[in-house]
């Protein structure tokens, strides 16, 4: 009987073990992973940034086509055509 008990008792101690080790494991590989996904965000805003550039798309394009969707969203469709037909008459 006493056989019986220590083999539970190391089997359990196992078990715990590699349970610990499998969550300090995922911790690590989380703080990994967050700090990758802050990179390639970065990457991808600086590439949209360069693009936006390339095309000449200004702050003033970006207020009138915000104010469009804000109008569209609203439910004034002809304050969002207004908007449209300005933003397309910008150089």
């Amino acid at each position: 009987m006493d056989a019986l008990v220590s083999v539970a008792l190391l089997g359990s101690i196992a078990a715990v073990s590699f349970g610990l080790v499998k969550l300090a494991s995922w911790c690590i590989g989380r703080a990994g992973e967050s700090s990758r996904r802050a990179a390639r965000e970065a990457a991808f805003v600086a590439q949209a940034r360069a693009d936006l550039a390339a095309t000449g798309w200004t702050l003033d394009h970006e207020a009138l086509y915000q104010a469009e969707i804000a109008a569209t969203k609203a439910g004034d469709l002809y304050a969002a055509a207004r908007y449209a037909e300005q933003q397309e008459a910008m150089p």
